[in-house]
């Protein structure tokens, strides 16, 4: 046997991730501008992000006072769990601005000249004619094969129906 020895590696310590002040904060005035309030607690230290609906949502409460601080926010109004602040009307205007979905609009000159092309074009017209053509004649051809098929089947049962009739008169 060998000694169980008393050394015995420290276990690692695991840091979480951080999030930093700057990032916090474009986070609440991004909620913010997607309607959300502000309730910063005036008895206790805490701060929440509301929405109806939706519900209550935890915010820092140091970024909640560095946001009132920066004149992010501003006071609208009480609530039980403390004073509701809502974003700037500018600074909520200018992310609304930002998040908007862009839509690339055709130029209508290249539309015109695309549709215009099609248009003009009586050689592709022509090509797609014969096309057509060609490909009802391949059907065609491929209705009469089947028929052809079918009626060879009905003839097996023609003569079958010839012997069975033979065996009974005998």
């Amino acid at each position: 046997m060998e000694p169980v020895s008393d050394y015995q590696p420290e276990p690692e310590r695991r840091v979480g991730p951080t999030v930093s002040k700057d990032k916090w904060i474009n986070h609440a005035k991004n909620k913010l501008a997607r309607g959300y309030v502000l309730i910063v607690g005036t008895e206790r230290r805490n701060a929440n992000f509301y929405l109806r609906g939706k519900g209550y949502e935890m915010c820092p409460y140091d970024i909640a006072q560095a946001m009132i601080k920066q004149g992010l926010v501003v006071q609208t109004g009480k609530h039980h769990l403390g004073l509701i602040y809502e974003l700037v009307p500018e600074v909520k205007a200018e992310l609304q601005q930002r998040h908007r979905p862009r839509t690339p609009e055709p130029e209508p000159d290249t539309m015109e000249t695309i549709l215009g092309g099609l248009e003009d074009d009586e050689e592709a017209e022509t090509e797609a004619v014969e096309l057509e053509e060609e490909l009802e004649e391949a059907l065609d051809d491929e209705d009469e094969e089947e028929f052809e098929e079918e009626d060879e089947e009905f003839d097996e049962f023609d003569e079958f129906d010839e012997d069975f009739e033979d065996e009974e008169k005998d």
